[in-house]
């Protein structure tokens, strides 16, 4: 996510534009992204740097007493899922990946909402987590009068037309 834009790379439609993207930040918010999404991006764009500096809120969230993968710590939090993908977690996307592959676009509709949810979900974490530590560590002053809050909603009709727009298929 860039300039509070969501951002949807895939495989051959337009996955070469990712290593330009990246760049241009620096900072990466991942959950467990340094046991798994950094070093499989290293592993897949060995040219592209990716030496920005790095919160994985996995351990953020764990000093804080969170434990558990993504979905159980969004679930402990109150954040919630759209219903179309409640119960998709990582093994599921690996299938609908396959499925779209095959020809299932609306394998890929699942799959991008699935993905971006965890974008805006991170978001959300990173506040929360910003939050809880600033409580916890009886900081003076009231956090929330200078923060930035950013705020992403979208809808499943936003997103296939979104889809539609950036990569020109799939709409649903």
């Amino acid at each position: 996510m860039g300039n509070g834009k969501l951002a949807l790379f895939v495989k051959g439609v337009n996955l070469d534009q990712f290593p330009a993207y990246i760049a241009q930040f620096p900072l990466l918010v991942t959950f467990n992204g340094s046991q798994f999404d950094v070093p499989f991006l290293r592993a897949h764009f060995p040219r592209v740097r990716l030496d920005q500096a790095h919160i994985d809120l996995r351990f953020v969230l764990r000093s804080l007493g969170y434990r558990g993968g993504l979905k159980a710590i969004e679930r402990n939090l109150g954040l919630t899922r759209d219903a179309a993908i409640q119960n998709v977690d990582g093994f599921e996307a690996v299938r609908l990946w396959h499925r779209y592959r095959r020809g299932d676009r609306a394998a890929l509709m699942k799959l991008a909402l699935y993905n971006l949810t965890d974008v805006v979900n991170l978001v959300e974490l990173v506040q929360i987590a910003l939050r809880l530590h600033h409580k916890r560590l009886a900081f003076p002053g009231d956090l929330s009068s200078g923060e930035a809050q950013i705020h992403l909603k979208y809808d499943p009709e936003y997103l296939g037309a979104w889809i539609v727009q950036e990569l020109g298929c799939c709409g649903g």
